[in-house]
């Protein structure tokens, strides 16, 4: 991700202020990325360093993605998506509990 999103914002700045949900929602996410809070502390393949974002930061941004498609109006995920999404968080439920991330539930 840019650190910055120059042609959103000079297109909101022409005008387009229906824009402004979504480059909000683009600069949070970019801060929630570099949380380190929000990560499984190890990589996929085994390395110490953050790796995919945590269930419960999953959720946060799912949620947020919720509340963008409310107030914008527009569908973001397709339908079938959200679907695939729980089944991969599924997977890593566990992985979550044999890293002692989270209670086995």
């Amino acid at each position: 991700m840019l650190r910055k999103d120059h042609s959103a914002t000079k297109m909101i700045d022409a005008g387009h202020y229906e824009l402004q949900p979504f480059l909000e929602f683009r600069n949070w996410l970019a801060e929630v990325r570099n949380d380190e809070k929000r990560r499984w502390p190890i990589r996929r393949n085994g390395v110490e360093r953050p790796g995919p974002f945590s269930i419960a930061a999953r959720e946060e941004i799912l949620l947020g993605l919720f509340h963008l498609e409310r107030t914008t109006g527009t569908e973001i995920l397709a339908e079938g998506e959200l679907e695939h999404i729980f089944m991969l968080w599924e997977r890593d439920y566990d992985i979550e509990h044999e890293l002692r991330l989270r209670p086995k539930t």
